[in-house]
Parts: C-alpha cells; structure tokens; sequence
C-alpha cells in the first residue's frame, strides 16, 4: 500500500468503521490521524484539516497530552502547506508548549526547525535562524543525526537570505 494513496486510504476508512465500533477512541483517533496524514500528501487539505480536527478532540478529551502536540504539528503543517503561515506558527507554537512540558526533546527540536522554516517562508530569516539554531542544538544534545544535518543546512541557507555568505558557506560545508 505504500505510496498508493487511494488504496490506503480506503483500507483506512475500512478500519475507521471498525474502530467507531469497538470503542477504543485513542486508536480511533490514530486512524483519524493517519487518514488526515493521506489526504494532505494527496494535497486535500481541507479534508485533512477536518481529519486531524476529529483526531485533535478525541485526543483532548482523553487528555493524552502527547498526541495532542503530534495532532496540533500536524495541522501546523497542513496549514503551511496552504501557504496560512499565522496559523501554521500557532499550531507549532501549541504543540512546542506540550513537548516542553512533556520533556521531550525530540518532537521539541523536531517543532523548532517547522517554526524555524514558517519564519523562513514569513520571509523573517533573523527569526528562523534563531529557531534553527535552537532545533540544532537540542538535535546534537540528543545524537540525532540526520536532523543535524537537516537543521546545519537550513541554517546555512538561512545565513545566504541573510547575505552572510561567510556562515552560509561554513553551515553548507558542515552539513
């Protein structure tokens, strides 16, 4: 099923009727997750905000604070996918007060370098290079390769918005 949209997403729906009936509103909430997650790659945006807004409920109402950040950086990227960039940012900005009271640094670095790229798309490079650079070393405290080298480009690609081909150079280099 991987990569073919419509055939998961119909098994998904499938397994969403069979949810509704079990009672287990917490996996339901995970389907709803997964299926707002299609619908964006599919660029059905609306759907997918309608999708992650039923998951969102279900998750606050259970009170499981940890899919509610994974619900609330969801619908922040479904809204920079639309170009809605204030509402992009506080959708990020909720689900970081969570990870920050949650502890954890992971899905904390992971929301610094969304905000850091919504600055970015803002045209605000001062502010995204604050949130990069955050994103990065909380990415290096925790050994998170792959996000050190994600956050050490878009710093660097940052700093030549910024014109400052020299700490541009040396991110990229690094990266």
């Amino acid at each position: 099923i991987k990569g073919d949209y419509p055939r998961a997403l119909k098994k998904s729906m499938q397994a969403l009727a069979v949810l509704e009936k079990t009672g287990d509103r917490l996996r339901l909430s995970d389907c709803m997750n997964n299926i707002a997650i299609m619908h964006m790659l599919k660029g059905e945006n609306e759907k997918s905000l309608e999708f992650h807004g039923k998951s969102l409920r279900i998750r606050k109402e259970n009170n499981d604070q940890k899919r509610v950040a994974v619900s609330l950086h969801n619908i922040g990227l479904v809204y920079e996918r639309q170009g809605d960039f204030d509402n992009a940012l506080d959708y990020h900005l909720q689900a970081i007060k969570i990870e920050n009271k949650l502890g954890s640094e992971f899905s904390i670095a992971r929301s610094l370098n969304h905000i850091g790229i919504v600055y970015s798309k803002m045209n605000e490079p001062g502010k995204a290079l604050e949130y990069f650079k955050r994103s990065l070393a909380l990415k290096k405290k925790i050994g998170d390769t792959s996000g050190i080298a994600s956050s050490t480009q878009a710093i660097g690609i940052t700093y030549m918005d910024l014109k400052d081909y020299r700490n541009s150079l040396r991110f990229l280099v690094e990266a």
